[in-house]
Formats: C-alpha cells, sequence, structure tokens
C-alpha cells in the first residue's frame, strides 16, 4: 500500500517490456560483478539503472517492477559506496530510496551490521507513523491524493511532512484534513463517517444477476453464498447452493426506487424499495424464475444446421428444450441455401418452425467505369441494396462480405469488375471464380451492378449469377428509379415447377377429324390404365370442346394431380366418356413466357440437387440445370450437367438416362467434339423408352438416329 502512496495514480503506466529485460540483465550483472572481485565496475551499472528509471519517472509513473528495480539499483548503489568509503554519497541513495519505498528495510541475515545501522539512522530522521480508525471500517484514506490504505489499520510508515489527508468511504460524507507527518513520531487520527445515503444488500438465485435502480445498473450478484446466510435463504425457497454472495449496493438515496433483477433467460423481477433514511437495508433473498420455451425445428431439405442467436444447436429436424424466452435469431444453414427468421418466443410456450431452406443472394457490390459513372456509384449502390432486401422475397438476400470477396479475387488477380460483361472471360476461370465465393460466403448466387461511363439517361446495369453459371441474367435500371429495380427482382419470387399433370396420351391433329387423334398411349401412363387406345378421338375435356391438340394439353395442364379429368372419346363404338385421374410426371422446364431468370432457377435447382443427393427430383434437377446451361450457350457447363445426370436418372421410359446422353451429346457437337457426340447420340438411341420435353413427348431414339446419320454423312 505505501508503494502506492509514493508511485501514485499513475502505478500502471506500462513500459516497453524490451526495456524492463534489459535493465533486469544489467542489475543481474552489477549484482553480480558486485559480490565479485570488481565491485567497483559494478557502481557504473547501478548508475546506469537509476538515471535511466528516474528519467522515466520524470514522464510517467513506473510499473511495480519498474519500481522495485530502481530501490534494488539504490540500495546496492549505496552500499558500493559505503564499502568505498564515500558515506555521504551512500547517505543521498538511502534517501532517494527512502522517498521511493518508506517501508523498504535491508536484510539484515545477508547485510553487514555497519550498513543496517547506517541505514536505520537514516530512515529514522526521514520517517514518521500514521495510524488512522474510523467508524465504520473499510473507509479509504488517501494523502496528496495517493491511496495509503483502508482503515482500520496498524501505524505505517510515511515520509514526513505536510500532507492533505482525505477519508472516503460509498455512503458517507468525504473528511478532508491537513496534517503533518513528523519524523520519528505517530500521527493518530479517528474519525466517525456521517452517513449520507443507503446501502442495500441482497442474495439472488442464481448468480450473475444484474441488479438495477431506476433503470440505472448497479452491478451484479457473485460468489458464493455465506453458510451463515443459508438459513435465510432456504426460508426465502432459495437453494443456498445455487445462490450468490450478500451484494451490497452503495449510495442509494433516500426516497421511493424501482429496483430491477435482471438475468437473461429468467424473468425479470421488479419491485419497490423506499428508503426513508441514510441506513442498511436488508432486501429479502431474490429468486428468479427461469424464462425460456421450446422451439421444433424441421426443414425442408432435412439436415440443415440449426442456430439460434449465432450458436450452433444441432441439426434439423430437432426439439431444442430451454431456448431463452424474448425476440430469437432461428437460422437453418444447409448446402442448399439458408433460412432465416426472427422468432418471438413466450416463457413456458412452443413454437414450431418448418424451415423452408432457400438460395441465399450475395450483394457483390457496383463498378462504375468512369468519372462521370463514379458520381452515380454511391446512389446505385444504396438503392440496390435498398430495394433488394425489401423486395426479393423467394430467396435470402444480404451483403457480401468484402474482405472475403477481395481476397479470393485477389488470388486470381481478378476484380469485381472483371466478373461482370462486357469484359471476356475465360468461361473455366469465372466458373472456378464463382464457386470460391459460393464455398467462402456459403451463399448459391451473386448480385452485382455496373455503370458505363457513357449514360445518356444515368442507367446501369444488373447482373445475377447462380454459383457455377458463366453467363449472368442482365437487366438495365434507371438509376434514380427505385420501380426499375423493383421490376427486376419481382422475377425472384418466380418459379418453374419440375413436374407437370400427365395423361400418357400422345395425340395429332388431322383434317379428316373435329379433334385430335390419339397417335400414341403410353405404356403404364394413366391413359393406358384408363383404356384408351391408338386411334381414338378426343372431342372434349374437362367439359370444354376440344378441337386440336393444344386445347387438350391445355386442360391437361390446368388440372390438379390426382383428381379424375373427364374425357370424352370417339371410338368404334361411338363416343365415351372417361373420369382419367391425372399423374405428376418429370419435364423439362421451359422458361419460355414464365418470365422467369435462367440464374435464379439454376440456384432453385441446385437447392434440389444439394438437398436431396440421390433422389429422383435431384437427377431430373440435374437435367433440367443442363438444359438451361445449353439455352445459355455454356456448352461445357451443360456437358458437365448431362453426365452427371446421366448416372443419376433411371433407366426407364420417359425422361430418362437416354434423354441425358441427347443431351450430353448436342453440347459436345457445340464443342466441336464430334467424334464423342456420335458416342452419346449411339448410348442415346439404344434406349428404347427414353423421350424428350416430357414422359409422353417425342422419343429420343427416333431423334437420336437422325442426329447419328447427319454426323455420318458429315464425315
Amino acid at each position: 500500500m505505501v508503494l502506492l502512496l509514493c508511485l501514485g495514480p499513475g502505478l500502471a503506466w506500462s513500459q516497453p517490456e524490451a526495456t524492463l529485460v534489459e535493465l533486469r540483465a544489467t542489475l543481474d550483472l552489477a549484482i553480480s560483478e558486485f559480490e565479485g572481485p570488481e565491485q567497483g565496475q559494478s557502481l557504473l551499472r547501478f548508475e546506469e539503472i537509476i538515471a535511466r528509471l528516474e528519467t522515466e519517472r520524470r514522464q510517467e509513473p513506473l510499473t511495480e517492477e519498474g519500481v522495485i528495480l530502481l530501490v534494488r539499483a539504490y540500495e546496492y548503489r549505496a552500499r558500493v559506496q559505503m564499502n568505498l568509503g564515500n558515506t555521504d554519497r551512500a547517505a543521498d541513495s538511502f534517501r532517494s530510496l527512502i522517498a521511493l519505498a518508506p517501508q523498504h528495510n535491508l536484510d539484515a541475515a545477508l547485510i553487514s551490521p555497519k550498513v543496517v545501522d547506517f541505514f536505520k539512522a537514516i530512515k529514522a530522521q526521514m520517517i514518521g507513523f500514521v495510524t488512522i480508525q474510523s467508524a465504520p471500517q473499510g473507509a479509504t484514506v488517501t494523502l496528496n491524493g495517493k491511496i495509503l490504505s483502508v482503515t482500520d489499520f496498524f501505524p505505517l510508515e510515511v515520509v514526513a511532512g505536510d500532507y492533505t489527508l482525505e477519508i472516503l468511504k460509498n455512503g458517507y460524507r468525504q473528511e478532508s484534513r491537513a496534517v503533518r507527518v513528523v519524523a520519528g513520531e505517530t500521527l493518530s487520527l479517528q474519525f466517525d463517517l456521517v452517513r449520507t445515503s443507503a446501502s442495500g444488500f441482497v442474495i439472488t438465485e442464481p448468480t450473475d444477476v444484474e441488479i438495477l435502480i431506476d433503470g440505472v445498473s448497479k452491478g451484479s450478484t457473485s460468489g458464493v453464498l455465506d453458510p451463515a446466510l443459508a438459513a435465510i435463504a432456504a426460508a426465502r425457497g432459495l437453494d443456498p447452493a445455487r445462490s450468490s454472495s450478500r451484494l451490497e449496493i452503495p449510495n442509494l438515496p433516500a426516497g421511493s426506487h424501482t429496483i430491477e433483477f435482471h438475468k437473461p433467460c429468467y424473468e425479470t423481477l421488479r419491485m419497490g424499495l423506499d428508503i426513508p433514511e441514510p441506513q442498511d437495508y436488508e432486501l429479502p433473498p431474490i429468486r428468479l424464475e427461469p424464462s425460456v420455451g421450446s422451439i421444433v425445428i424441421t426443414s425442408d431439405p432435412p439436415g440443415g444446421q440449426i442456430f439460434i442467436d449465432g450458436e450452433s444447436q444441432g441439426v434439423a429436424p430437432k426439439s431444442l428444450r430451454s431456448v431463452c424466452a424474448g425476440v430469437r435469431r432461428v437460422e437453418v444453414r444447409h448446402a442448399a441455401g439458408r433460412f432465416v427468421q426472427d422468432v418471438d418466443l413466450k416463457a413456458r410456450a412452443t413454437v414450431e418452425l418448418a424451415a423452408q431452406i432457400r438460395p441465399t443472394l450475395a450483394f457483390l457490390g457496383v463498378v462504375a467505369d468512369g468519372p462521370s459513372a463514379q458520381r452515380s456509384l454511391l446512389s446505385m449502390t444504396s438503392r440496390l441494396n435498398r430495394i433488394a432486401s425489401a423486395t426479393i422475397r423467394g430467396m435470402n438476400f444480404l451483403k457480401a462480405d468484402g474482405a472475403i470477396v477481395e481476397k479470393i479475387l485477389a488470388t486470381e488477380r481478378l476484380k469485381l469488375a472483371d466478373l461482370l460483361p462486357p469484359r471476356t472471360h475465360d468461361p473455366a476461370l469465372l466458373r472456378r471464380v464463382l464457386e470460391k465465393l459460393a464455398a467462402a460466403l456459403e451463399v448459391q448466387g451473386f448480385l452485382a451492378g455496373r455503370i458505363p461511363e457513357e449514360q445518356l439517361t444515368r442507367s446501369g446495369i444488373l447482373h445475377v449469377y447462380a454459383a457455377g453459371s458463366v453467363v449472368p441474367d442482365s437487366a438495365s435500371v434507371v438509376i434514380e428509379d427505385d420501380a426499375s429495380y423493383a421490376r427486376f427482382f419481382a422475377a425472384f419470387d418466380k418459379r418453374v415447377p419440375l413436374r407437370a399433370p400427365w395423361s400418357g396420351l400422345v395425340t395429332i391433329d388431322t383434317l379428316l377429324h373435329d379433334g385430335p387423334v390419339v397417335l400414341r398411349v403410353v405404356p403404364g401412363s394413366p391413359a393406358d390404365k384408363a383404356s384408351f387406345v391408338k386411334g381414338h378421338v378426343v372431342t372434349e375435356a374437362g367439359g370444354r370442346k376440344v378441337t386440336q391438340t393444344a386445347d387438350l394439353l391445355a386442360v391437361i395442364a390446368g388440372a390438379e394431380p390426382g383428381k379424375p379429368v373427364s374425357i370424352t372419346v370417339t371410338t368404334s363404338e361411338g363416343p365415351k366418356t372417361v373420369g382419367l385421374p391425372l399423374e405428376e410426371a418429370p419435364r423439362e422446364i421451359s422458361l419460355a413466357g414464365t418470365g422467369a431468370l435462367s440464374n435464379k432457377i439454376s440456384m432453385d435447382l441446385r437447392q434440389v440437387i444439394e438437398g436431396y443427393p440421390g433422389s429422383a427430383d435431384a437427377a431430373l434437377a440435374r437435367l433440367n440445370l443442363g438444359l438451361i446451361a445449353l439455352s445459355l450457350h455454356d456448352y461445357a457447363g451443360a456437358h458437365d450437367a448431362f453426365i452427371k445426370a446421366k448416372n443419376e436418372l433411371p433407366l426407364a421410359p420417359g425422361l430418362a438416362r437416354g434423354t441425358a446422353a441427347f443431351y450430353a451429346g448436342v453440347a459436345l457437337e457445340h464443342l466441336g467434339y464430334s467424334k464423342e457426340a456420335l458416342d452419346e447420340y449411339t448410348q442415346a438411341s439404344q434406349d428404347a423408352g427414353a423421350t424428350l420435353l416430357s414422359q409422353d413427348g417425342p422419343l429420343v431414339q427416333d431423334v437420336a438416329k437422325r442426329r447419328i446419320g447427319a454426323l455420318a454423312g458429315g464425315r
């Protein structure tokens, strides 16, 4: 405590560790010389240490270790000077030591009695004693603003002189007095402190409960309950083993107050507290009730990692018990996307969440192509981010972590501008970079903007990429027109189903009949089960007259699978009406007229592939992913998807392995690999039941044979 008095409030100033290490080494060397035959040489090293530390002390207070080094250096320097017969200088060194550390004493077991007696004589001329008592005890005593000790304490050594003595204790009036410490004498003082505010004392179960008085935090309970208070706590229904130590809440002014007890996952308790006069008040022991509920989570697709407020909670489906009540952010992350929702969970309630995993779109930023474009950069960036966040509902939207994006682009020596048209790209490089970004950011697609330098109407261009794609969906927007952004983002809510109602009736229009003629009935189809046969003429469907195949297809497309559709046909025996129960069957996706974005649908397809690996839907999604890449002239990406689909699709009638083999041949033809394309067409021609477009579309076998003939003739 005396060191605190001498060093003052700045004791915590930290000297560089390298400096302290150097000074410790110098001191050790000097002591070694002092104890050897070259004692006189050690004097120079002690003086070097003193000079450096005193210089630092004049600028800022020393650390505790710095003080210890300086005290030892003064002691050894004085002893060297004594041994050299220079008692005056030794006395000066001892005086400096005593002023720095009044309580320091020499070790009489190691140092000669002559030196010890000399030190004591000097100290007796400099040191007086101070002892302070107070009622109540526990008050802090300072001399000239520097802490001496806490009452009550035995006489402490203090350098003689005039001081301002202050005594402070929370809840009591501060006392101040001018005092003189006389060498060799003891200054003994007694203070009866005057109470100015009250203190409250409280025990809580559990611990770590925050106490607020009139909305202001006064600290938190902690520690372990004193066994002497266990009976009191138990009488109030507390478990002593789980209860806190007794917490003092000081400086409570007189009047009425509201006291709150708060801890996360527990119900906040509020109570009134009246303070009529400044004294100690024992609050009744407080027990907080848990405030938790349950969240039952399923996910589509299953297997998503659950996070509650950012903390992992296992894999869906899962029932989470004892979740803290309140607004909780629930997130389910999956390779196929993520689900995010804020849930207001009430105490003792159960919330059931069906987490629909959706693809996540990351906003990479906006590129300005020149000084004029630069002036619109901030406006377009803020609008794009704001409107996308408010408008896009069919997927998650977030702003990408710029540091991650920059790091990945830097490894490929690219900038964001290099990913966007009209720059020419190496498709393989672009695909690799986008897949790296998707994995690092845990997203499935990207949104970026570009502002060309030449802009007649202050317009910009939006680009959307799916991970793994190399051709974006793009749209022009007027930078200051919110509606132009919203129109583009509306397409993100559109989905194209992988399956459609299916009858198995393949018809053809002729001039000989008033309705389409049944050309083929797909084996095993609903029409086959309902005994439709080749040659029947369809005249009505769903209560509507049918004059051509398009009419029949429209009725089937609008029907609900599983429910019968009334079909009337003319047979050799006359008209026949059958209730035909349609089934849902795979189909090739067509984006024509849907307003959907190719890259958004690609993200949806990848969600099925990642979410349900090995399933029939995943195989169908893979096939359609290849068709979208084919439509975007990304023939390498299309070929990769078709080869994977060929390995996943069934060997069965309809959209099957032969379908994927045929389209793989188409992609190879575009890439210039005729021989390899011929191999794929040959495989496709051997799949007798495979079709194109839908389960009852054109037979792959026929189309593949024509392509084989064309390639053979071209050789």
